[in-house]
């Protein structure tokens, strides 16, 4: 592990009566000369995190971020983030169809409240990301 690799636990709260989810992923990122980043994740198996009864341990494949500098006049940024994951267990497929395309709007808008900021790695880590005790 580097300054720009860690391992994290990222928890999600049960929706609409489904057992809460977790998952153990291996994340690194780098700054581009232009003042691109990229971010990449995937899941791990850790013993530092076992399996806990209260959670369905989810996968996540591949899921990554290209944040740049917006090439248009307005100084913007220009994101793209991809995500390939199994969620496991039982999901009714209305709950799944909904998060697929509610979660990433809303990390969008929190992204452009945070924008008006100066934003810091730290900000961007959600409260539900823990550290190994």
């Amino acid at each position: 592990m580097d300054n720009h690799t860690f391992l994290r636990r990222v928890r999600y709260r049960g929706q609409l009566g489904t057992q809460p989810r977790d998952f153990i992923l291996l994340t690194t990122w780098c700054r581009l000369e232009d003042g691109t980043y990229l971010i990449a994740s995937r899941s791990v198996s850790d013993e530092v995190w076992p399996t806990d009864p209260n959670y369905v341990r989810g996968n996540v494949f591949v899921s990554g971020y290209h944040i740049a500098p917006s090439k248009g006049l307005d100084g913007g940024t220009e994101l793209t983030m991809c995500i390939h994951a199994d969620l496991c267990g039982a999901l009714p497929r209305k709950l799944v169809d909904a998060l697929s395309t509610t979660k990433p709007l809303e990390l969008i808008a929190k992204l452009e409240e945070l924008g008006a900021s100066d934003i810091s790695y730290h900000k961007l880590v959600s409260p539900l990301i823990s550290a190994p005790t």
